[in-house]
């Protein structure tokens, strides 16, 4: 669900009526105080003393300098001057800025949230769908919206320091991801290496992984390439990558043996 101004996050006949009729996740807006989180990574449910209803879970979600009301490159510049530039509202910069310088910030600002592994969606609106014929960054004019414009740009400052694959999540999706996040981080997990030399493959080393939990959850463990005898076992590639998914049942203990290098 996505509340316009966010009006219906704090209204508890709106919370209960989106319950009743199993919405039971919306989206936030990170620039708001008054739904900034304890932890990101993790999400959070309303509650009734803040407001007014309990369980909603809200997905964090970060505004953008496209405006909702903007289908053009002059007009958002304009706004963007009027509250930024030298006689804005909220003077930051000695020089009205352009499209692209306006791009280049938003680039940098949003690829440090997807280098640090956030999931949070961003806000664009229908108008920023509308198409016209641009430049961008001297290159040939063409077709472009400022949704495209803007995720050309966040692509072309991610490409300049990862070759990662960029994995996309669907907005419905979304709740899955954090609900995960958070089963691991209130798990209990826990975790030793022991190192092992001298096997039935020679004189190999090997490594046990032992993880424990007080919670059934399924952690993550990285750098392992082979879910070898562990059961219940997956293994993720992402690029170079390897990551082991295992299920865990509360109180036991699960080991695993891998063979280095890792």
């Amino acid at each position: 669900m996505i509340n316009p101004a966010i009006t219906g996050l704090f209204n508890p006949a709106a919370l209960k009526a989106m319950y009743d009729t199993n919405m039971t996740c919306a989206v936030g807006d990170n620039s708001r105080a008054d739904l900034q989180m304890d932890n990101f990574y993790l999400g959070t449910f309303t509650t009734v003393d803040y407001n007014g209803f309990d369980g909603i879970f809200l997905i964090p979600r970060f505004a953008t300098n496209v405006y909702y009301n903007t289908a053009t490159p002059s007009v958002n510049m304009q706004l963007y001057n009027d509250r930024y530039g030298p006689q804005g509202s909220q003077s930051v910069f000695s020089t009205n800025h352009t499209m692209d310088m306006l791009l280049d910030s938003e680039a940098s600002a949003n690829f440090r949230h997807m280098a640090f592994f956030r999931h949070d969606p961003f806000m664009f609106h229908q108008c920023n769908l509308h198409h016209f014929f641009y430049s961008y960054k001297g290159g040939p004019t063409k077709s472009w919206s400022l949704v495209e414009l803007w995720i050309q740009s966040v692509i072309d400052k991610y490409a300049t320091f990862l070759n990662f694959p960029l994995i996309g999540v669907k907005q419905q999706d979304l709740r899955d991801v954090y609900f995960a996040r958070r089963e691991r981080e209130f798990c209990g997990l826990s975790g030793s290496i022991s190192v092992v030399p001298g096997t039935s493959a020679g004189s190999a080393t090997w490594d046990k992984i032992t993880v424990s939990s007080t919670g059934s959850c399924r952690p993550a463990i990285t750098g392992v390439s082979s879910c070898g005898s562990t059961g219940d076992c997956t293994v993720e590639s992402y690029a170079t990558d390897k990551t082991l998914w295992t299920g865990m049942t509360a109180g036991v203990s699960k080991q695993i043996t891998v063979n280095k290098p890792w």
